[in-house]
C-alpha cells in the first residue's frame, strides 16, 4: 500500500518486544509491498505479512474547488496472518489504512 521512497519500510513488534517496545525492522532492499501483502526480511529470516478483507470504509476528503485535491481515505477490517521463516504462522485481525489521491 505504499510507495518506494517515504513509506516504504517493514516493520515487526516481535513477542519479546511488547514490554519495552521494541521493533525489528528489514531493510529497504529487503522490503515491498503489494495491496494486500508485505514482505521483508528480519534476522535474516523471510517474514511475510498477509490480509484478507474482512470490511472496508472510505471518505472522500478535500476537493470543493480553489484547486484543492481531492483523496479518498479508506479504512479496513482484515484478517491478519504473519509467516516468519518456517516458524507456524500467526493470525488475528489487522486495521489496515491507504490513502489514493494523496
Amino acid at each position: 500500500t505504499f510507495g518506494d521512497h517515504k513509506y516504504n519500510y517493514f516493520k515487526l513488534l516481535a513477542p519479546e518486544g511488547h514490554g519495552s517496545g521494541q521493533l525489528r525492522e528489514s531493510a529497504q532492499a529487503d522490503t515491498y509491498q503489494q495491496q494486500d501483502a508485505a514482505y521483508g526480511v528480519i534476522g535474516g529470516e523471510r517474514v511475510t505479512a498477509s490480509l484478507r478483507e474482512i470490511a472496508t470504509w472510505h471518505t472522500i476528503l478535500g476537493g470543493g474547488g480553489g484547486g484543492a485535491m481531492e483523496m479518498k481515505y479508506e479504512n479496513r477490517l482484515c484478517a491478519f496472518t504473519l509467516q516468519v521463516g518456517d516458524r507456524p504462522p500467526t493470525t488475528g485481525l489487522a486495521y489496515n489504512e491507504r490513502c489514493f489521491g494523496c
